[in-house]
C-alpha cells in the first residue's frame, strides 16, 4: 500500500469507526515535538483479539496493558516498560484492519491473536508469579501504558513491524539474516546492555542420538560431527548449517533442536553434543533485557526505541 493510501485508510477508519469516541473525548491530537504524550487526546480504539477460541473486542490500550504484563518482566525499569508498551502497540496497529492491516490470517474476524507463537502474548489478569506485588506491578503497567498512550514507532510515516526478543547476547540480528527479507529499521545493532539476563550465556546438552534423530541423519558413527556451520551472520549467529543430506536455515535448525538462539558454539563428545549459547530468541528488533539495561543507565524509552529500531520516529497514531 502506498503512503497516500495508508494515510487515507487511517483517516477513513478514524472517521467511520472511531467517531463515537471522538465525540466523547474530543479531536485535538496536536502534540509538541518535545512532549510526545497523548494520554488525554487519543480516542478509544477498538481491537479484536482472538483469545482462547473467542473473538474479544477491547480498547487498544487495555490490550497493550495485557501484552506488557505477558511479554516483559514487570520488575524492569519503568522506561523499559514504556518502550515495551510502544512496541506492543505498534505491532498491533500495523496489523489492525481499521488502519489498513491484514488482520489475523489464522483467525478471520480478528485483528490479532493472543498466541505468543504467532503474535504477542497477552495476559487478561495478573500473572500468578506477581504474588504480593500485584498492586505495585499493576500500577507500573498502568503508568507505562498511560504515559505512552497512543504512541507508535514509524518509519517513513508507516507503523513499523516492531518485533522484539528476550536477550540478544551482545548484538541484535538483522531481519534479512533470519527471515530472508531485509528491513531498513531491523538491522544488527550493538547492545551490550543485556548481560544481567539469565539467558545471556547458557549451556545446552543433547545426546548424540537425539541430535541425529532430530536432524534426520542416518548412518553416521556415534560421536562423529553430524552437522557443520557453513555461514554465520554479521552478529555471529549461525546462518546456514549443513548435514549429510540437507542445508538448514539457522532459525529452522534452532527450532528443530530446541536451542535458545542461533548464536552458539558446540562441541561433539562421544555421547553428547554440548552447546554454548548466547541470548534467547530470534535476536531481531528490541532486546528486552537490553532495554532494561539501557533504562537503568539513564536512557529514556525514546532512546531505547531509536537504538533498536534505527531510523525510526515515535509518533502519535493520529498525526498531521
Amino acid at each position: 500500500m502506498s503512503r497516500k493510501l495508508f494515510l487515507l485508510a487511517m483517516v477513513v477508519s478514524s472517521c467511520l469507526i472511531l467517531l463515537p469516541a471522538l465525540l466523547v473525548r474530543g479531536c485535538d491530537w496536536g502534540l509538541t515535538p518535545s512532549l510526545p504524550n497523548a494520554s488525554e487526546l487519543v480516542p478509544a480504539i477498538p481491537i479484536v483479539v482472538y483469545i482462547e477460541e473467542e473473538l474479544v473486542t477491547m480498547d487498544l490500550e487495555d490490550y497493550v496493558k495485557g501484552v506488557v504484563k505477558a511479554e516483559m518482566p514487570v520488575s524492569f525499569h519503568l522506561e523499559a516498560l514504556k518502550a515495551q508498551a510502544v512496541a506492543a502497540r505498534t505491532y498491533a496497529v500495523l496489523r489492525m484492519r481499521a488502519f489498513g492491516g491484514s488482520g489475523c490470517e489464522h483467525h478471520p474476524g480478528a485483528d490479532i491473536t493472543a498466541d505468543a507463537q504467532r503474535a504477542q502474548a497477552f495476559a487478561s489478569g495478573a500473572p500468578a508469579d506477581w504474588g504480593r506485588q500485584t498492586y505495585h506491578y499493576s500500577a507500573l503497567v498502568e503508568q507505562a501504558v498511560r504515559e505512552t498512550d497512543g504512541l507508535i514507532v514509524t518509519y517513513d510515516d508507516y507503523p513499523i513491524d516492531a518485533v522484539y526478543h528476550s536477550t540478544c547476547g551482545g548484538h541484535t540480528e538483522a531481519a534479512g539474516d533470519v527471515w530472508q527479507q531485509a528491513v531498513p529499521y531491523l538491522l544488527s545493532v550493538e547492545c551490550g546492555h543485556c548481560s544481567h539476563s539469565r539467558y545471556y550465556r547458557t549451556n545446552y546438552t543433547l545426546t548424540w542420538e537425539e541430535a541425529a534423530r532430530l536432524l534426520q541423519v542416518a548412518g553416521a558413527s556415534p560421536g562423529s560431527e553430524i552437522f557443520r556451520i557453513d555461514k554465520t551472520s554479521a552478529s555471529g549467529r549461525a546462518h546456514t548449517i549443513s548435514t549429510e543430506r540437507e542445508t538448514w536455515r539457522g532459525l529452522d535448525f534452532r527450532t528443530r533442536l530446541g536451542l535458545p538462539s542461533t548464536h552458539f558454539n558446540h562441541e561433539v563428545c562421544p555421547d553428547v553434543i554440548l552447546f554454548q549459547c548466547q541470548g534467547w530468541g530470534h535476536g531481531v528488533g528490541m532486546c528486552q533485557y537490553g532495554a532494561d539495561g539501557l533504562a537503568r543507565s539513564g536512557r529514556s524509552f525514546l532512546d531505547i526505541l531509536s537504538h533498536y529500531y534505527p531510523g525510526t520516529r515515535v509518533r502519535p497514531i493520529f498525526h498531521e
